[in-house]
């Protein structure tokens, strides 16, 4: 707070003196008892035929309430000893993660989150403060699980884990969609799909990466919410719904008590199709929903669907393209020579003949200095430079790895080419589906070689993706 990260952030920044002092809240106080409750659940795919938006797991059902009731049942018998006991879950004056460190329930992750042993961090915690005599035992030591790995740091779409356990909040997507006023142009790409929370700090970190087969609540709001229907449900169905979730008062449309929800959902770039003859404030978007649309800053996240019928001037990555000969190189060169030559540039390897060939070309054709594009700095600085000097909105890089691995790097959009050998073993093992994933996760879309291509890259990510599916065919007019 004193560094000024917290970006305004309130809860238990509020009144530190009170949050990390127990005895400001109950006077007296002896111990502290702490729990957690896990709460990790298969993520389901997205659905195909409505517009919706991805929200953080934590707020996929009442979490709090379930260990609320938890506590309470063991706060239970001290009451009726005649003691006090007060359960504090989710409350401001309280800062939970650092009491459940010092009772030894797990180590200080490299995002901030605590992690406890066996489970990960994907979980809720609470606590039963209270004035009773306990006999208090030493906390168990518990090891520092992250050793060297910086996943969580290297995969944050905003780069707000600025070092190990330090979290710039004037960066951090989940707080920046709770935080008061309009959210921030220079992240708005970034953004995505997102309406509210973001786990990818989670989603990358090994301890994470097995969630139980553990369905949800029916009727919980689960991992996608339809932003059609943020837009439609009156006040009361909406709260019923959705009222846990916080935000700040951002303006007078807000619920006078504050409730943390807003439809101005214009931030988000909502996965799916987009709305056909919807009426009411979907058809006629308010000023501020207006103010927050779409923009494409030169940065990491969405931009245009990869499905778009709109051709963007957009920059090909690739070692494999003529007059070098394969199957790879004709597929490429195959789609590429069909579209519009003022919005294609192509970045690749030399080979013998090129000279000749890259001047039949209708597009530019930039060869490189070296025989292989491989996934280096030095890749990345030129792919940015070269976007900078032919004015691309969007980089396509061929194929997702090893080369995509510059993707996450760019300061331009990028999509990827999945032809199937990439994905198909790399996708199963643990070390290249990582990298794998890293590439699918940033990308703004993908071109597939077919539907087999696609649904590997999905299975591998355990989500959907944006994507067009261009199966290799015969060109009839040099065939017959």
């Amino acid at each position: 707070k004193e560094a000024g990260l917290d970006g305004g952030m309130q809860f238990t920044y509020r009144n530190p003196a009170r949050s990390t002092d127990p005895a400001r809240t109950m006077p007296g106080a002896t111990a502290l008892v702490v729990g957690a409750y896990d709460y990790r659940r298969t993520v389901p795919p997205p659905p195909e035929h409505e517009p919706v938006g991805r929200v953080a797991a934590y707020s996929w059902d009442d979490h709090y309430a379930v260990l609320r009731a938890a506590l309470d049942r063991l706060a239970a018998p001290l009451r009726e000893a005649g003691h006090r006991a007060m359960v504090l879950a989710d409350e401001n004056n309280l800062v939970d993660r650092a009491v459940a460190h010092r009772a030894g329930l797990g180590w200080w992750g490299k995002s901030s989150n605590l992690l406890v042993p066996g489970v990960g961090s994907l979980v809720v915690l609470g606590s039963v403060l209270t004035d009773a005599p306990l006999v208090i035992e030493p906390a168990p030591e518990v090891d520092d699980g992250c050793g060297a790995c910086t996943k969580c740091l290297d995969e944050c779409p905003t780069g707000a884990i600025i070092g190990p356990g330090v979290v710039d909040g004037r960066r951090c997507l989940a707080w920046l969609l709770q935080a008061e006023g309009p959210f921030p142009v220079e992240y708005r790409v970034a953004l995505g799909d997102r309406l509210y929370g973001c786990d990818d700090c989670q989603d990358v970190c090994p301890p994470n990466m097995i969630r139980l087969r553990r369905p949800g609540r029916p009727g919980a709001a689960g991992a996608w919410v339809p932003v059609l229907e943020l837009l439609e449900l009156d006040d009361d169905a909406l709260m019923a719904r959705y009222g846990r979730w916080y935000g700040q008062r951002r303006d007078r449309r807000r619920r006078p008590d504050g409730a943390g929800v807003d439809r101005d959902v214009g931030p988000s770039d909502a996965h799916g199709p987009g709305p056909r003859g919807v009426g009411g404030a979907a058809a006629r978007p308010r000023p501020a929903a207006r103010r927050c649309g779409p923009r494409r800053p030169r940065s990491r996240g969405r931009t245009r669907p990869v499905g778009s019928d709109a051709v963007v001037r957009h920059l090909l990555v690739t070692n494999d393209f003529p007059p070098k000969i394969g199957g790879i190189q004709n597929y490429l060169w195959e789609l590429w020579r069909r579209l519009p030559p003022d919005d294609v540039v192509v970045h690749t390897t030399p080979y013998e003949g090129a000279a000749a060939f890259d001047a039949e070309q209708a597009y530019t054709v930039i060869r490189s200095p070296e025989p292989w594009l491989l996934p280096q700095p030095l890749l990345a600085r030129r792919v940015d430079r070269l976007a900078r000097e032919h004015e691309v909105e969007l980089v396509v890089i061929d194929p997702a790895v090893p080369a995509g691995l510059i993707g996450p790097h760019l300061s331009v959009p990028y999509a990827t080419v999945l032809h199937g050998a990439e994905v198909t073993v790399p996708g199963r093992l643990p070390v290249t589906r990582t990298l794998l994933n890293r590439v699918l996760r940033h990308a703004v879309g993908v071109v597939a070689a077919g539907d087999y291509s696609l649904a590997e890259a999905e299975r591998s990510l355990g989500r959907s993706l944006e994507s067009v599916v261009v199966p290799p065919g015969v060109d009839t007019e040099r065939f017959v």
